[in-house]
């Protein structure tokens, strides 16, 4: 895709230093883009994980772990 003309006008009027924040706001909203296509790329829960049901539960699943009796 080619760069429309106003684009590279604005472009040209500005500063040497405005053109750097302009660069760094480019990269910023690239690196955005690129975050959100990855977080759509994978699902929020893996499908299947519980498929078959709860295998295995401890004997003393319900019993305090030593050391947390004063968060219970």
């Amino acid at each position: 895709m080619a760069i429309p003309a106003s684009v590279l006008e604005d472009w040209e009027a500005l500063t040497e230093e405005d053109r750097l924040k302009a660069q760094s706001f480019i990269r910023v909203l690239l690196q955005q883009r690129r975050e959100t296509e990855q977080s759509n790329d994978r699902p929020s829960f893996p499908l299947g994980v519980w498929n078959g049901g709860l295998l295995y539960m401890s004997d003393d699943f319900n019993e305090t772990p030593e050391g947390f009796e004063d968060y219970t």
